[in-house]
């Protein structure tokens, strides 16, 4: 069974395009399907080629090209019937559930075959173990090369036939009710191949027999160059030369080595040109290959579904809501000033009981005083330094006290007057700069959750650090990766990788709702909305926006620019936009204007155009370059 790195299956880029968990759950499915066929090649010694998008993704990516979701290879024919006479009896003999689909078995009426498990969705636990808790259709297309005729005539006429069987053989009413234009041309097809249908048996079966054995027709000796021949049919252009499949070369595929035609190059420059330049294209009504089972699984599961979309528009109504809590650190300067006024009324107190003539009490008082003024001392050195100017003044504060407290002989009348305007000369300083110097600092907390992301943050991060009326506090967040059902099964926590630069706190000892941060800053939008991992519920932007005055949302990722013709991007967006991230926060940070516009579009699609002014003032770019 192949291995992979545990934060494989977790949402990255690459390459510009957002490739989400379960996509990589599908690749790696699909890769522990192909290791198997493999295994079973080397048995038998049969050779075998990745073709297709899978050869551009090796020579190209080292991997699956980003925005792909199948793996092909091929097989030179005869290759490819030795492969299929012991294919699925071994396979089965590495997984119970591998079947080989193609027309022979009546199931895939195709000019390949598809080896894939036979269940399309299962949840089942040994399964699950089996194909890394990938659910749905697990599967490999296997082609096969045949030879193409050295002489052009020769080859044009096969192609004519071949053409012929296959317009007739998928034709739905073929074996139904053939009408006499159709049965004209099955009199054509035996006549050109000295084939006789049996009527007793399946047209459409025969058909495709002598379609393949029309593609078996030439071996390597009669030709220089070899084709897939369901493309060769639509064009007559789709051709490589054998010498391309001479030898192959080890290529890394994701985590295991495939082998790739020595030729690569001329191979991929016939199928897509100058194949080094990325191109996306293609459109995504089929892509993701799994979003049939996905909505099927949805629909019968309802919400308990792990796929399903959990942000609606109680969201809106959730995020609308005023915050009610007032932040307690702004009652603090209120605090200061309470306490500095007692000490005024105790000083009016002090004189009452020197008139009195009680001269020890007094002192007891005087003491009180000054420790009273040294505990709101210790307090704004902690918050605002040593050399905060409140701090002076409370300094000449406690020394005119202890002057008083040692020199206190009687209560004179004359003396008590003095004594009353120098405890009120000494404590008006001190009230003074605490009504206008003293300032409540704004507090921002930054929640990253994995090191490698931390750079996401860092320009944001290092603007708040300048900033001398704020507190910064960064402090990793766990993470979750989730079963197949969608189950919170294992706690990733890094928080000791992050850069030494950073003085990073333990979110255990941080509590919201007693110091409710002026803004928290977020970099993980989903919530329990992600396919394959989450952050620990504490850490919801649901759950977050109640304790903060501001919640940011700054992606942990960059995609490429967006354009109208990329319709896989545009799709491979409802994972990171729709989520409740976006919807919770009060600012969602993106890269462009035209990435704002994209957000923009897709979040009406779903919530309607009734909130397309919400989302234009929530949704903001960065001043200067892009970030990140």
């Amino acid at each position: 069974m192949l291995e992979f790195p545990r934060e494989y299956f977790i949402d990255e880029v690459r390459d510009g395009f957002y490739v989400n968990g379960l996509m990589k759950r599908c690749w790696a499915a699909q890769l522990e399907a192909l290791n198997d066929i493999a295994v079973v090649c080397e048995k038998y010694q049969i050779r075998w080629y990745a073709d297709f998008g899978t050869l551009l993704g090796a020579v190209r990516h080292g991997g699956f090209v980003p925005w792909d979701d199948d793996i092909d290879i091929c097989m030179f024919r005869e290759d490819y019937i030795k492969f299929l006479s012991v294919a699925e009896d071994e396979l089965r003999k590495i997984w119970k559930g591998y079947c080989v689909h193609n027309y022979h078995n009546g199931n895939y009426w195709e000019v390949l075959s598809h080896v894939a498990d036979k269940e399309r969705i299962s949840f089942d636990a040994e399964r699950a173990k089996k194909f890394h808790d990938y659910p749905f259709e697990v599967g490999v297309d296997i082609f096969p090369l045949d030879y193409l005729c050295r002489d052009s005539e020769e080859e044009e006429m096969r192609a004519t036939i071949c053409q012929t069987i296959f317009s007739i053989a998928d034709n739905c009413d073929l074996d139904d009710n053939p009408n006499e234009k159709t049965l004209e041309t099955l009199g054509f097809i035996e006549r050109s191949t000295g084939r006789d249908f049996d009527k007793n048996r399946s047209l459409r079966m025969q058909l495709y027999e002598i379609g393949e054995a029309m593609f078996s027709l030439y071996s390597r000796e009669d030709a220089d160059d070899v084709t897939l021949m369901a493309y060769w049919l639509r064009e007559l252009k789709y051709k490589n030369p054998i010498s391309a499949y001479s030898k192959t070369i080890p290529m890394r595929f994701e985590v295991m080595d495939i082998p790739v035609p020595e030729g690569y190059d001329i191979i991929l420059r016939g199928e897509y040109g100058d194949y080094r330049k990325i191109v996306r294209n293609g459109g995504a009504h089929n892509y993701p290959a799994y979003e049939e089972h996905l909505q099927k699984v949805e629909a019968e599961l309802g919400t308990r579904s792990p796929f399903r979309k959990r942000v609606s528009a109680d969201d809106l109504k959730g995020a609308a809501r005023r915050r009610d809590i007032e932040n307690p650190r702004k009652q603090i300067k209120q605090q200061l000033q309470e306490l500095v006024k007692l000490l005024d009324d105790t000083h009016r107190e002090i004189i009452v009981i020197l008139e009195e003539g009680r001269i020890e009490e007094t002192r007891d008082i005087l003491v009180q005083c000054q420790d009273s003024a040294i505990q709101i001392g210790n307090y704004i050195e902690e918050n605002y330094g040593a050399d905060f100017v409140t701090v002076h003044y409370l300094e000449e504060y406690c020394e005119e006290i202890y002057q008083l407290h040692e020199n206190l002989i009687n209560s004179e009348a004359g003396k008590l007057q003095e004594i009353s305007k120098m405890l009120q000369e000494a404590i008006k300083p001190v009230m003074r700069s605490i009504e206008n110097d003293i300032y409540i600092k704004k507090e921002i907390v930054f929640l990253p959750f994995k090191p490698k992301y931390w750079s996401s943050m860092e320009s944001a991060y290092e603007e708040a650090k300048n900033d001398p009326t704020a507190d910064v506090i960064v402090m990793p967040i766990p993470y979750y990766e989730k079963s197949i059902g969608g189950v919170l099964c294992k706690e990733c926590y890094e928080a000791d990788e992050f850069p030494d630069k950073l003085s990073v706190i333990d979110y255990n000892t941080y509590q919201f709702q007693v110091r409710w941060p002026d803004e928290v800053v977020i970099q993980v939008p989903f919530d329990d909305d992600n396919y394959v991992m989450s952050v620990h519920p504490e850490f919801f932007a649901r759950r977050i926006r109640r304790f903060t005055g501001h919640l940011k949302y700054i992606p942990y990722f960059n995609v490429e620019e967006i354009v109208s013709e990329d319709a896989r991007s545009y799709k491979a967006m409802d994972q990171y936009v729709i989520s409740p991230g976006v919807v919770y926060a009060d600012e969602v940070v993106v890269q462009s204007e035209n990435m704002k516009a994209m957000y923009v579009k897709k979040l009406i699609e779903y919530f309607g155009e009734d909130t397309e002014e919400l989302w234009n003032g929530k949704i903001i770019v960065p001043d200067g370059s892009r970030r990140m």
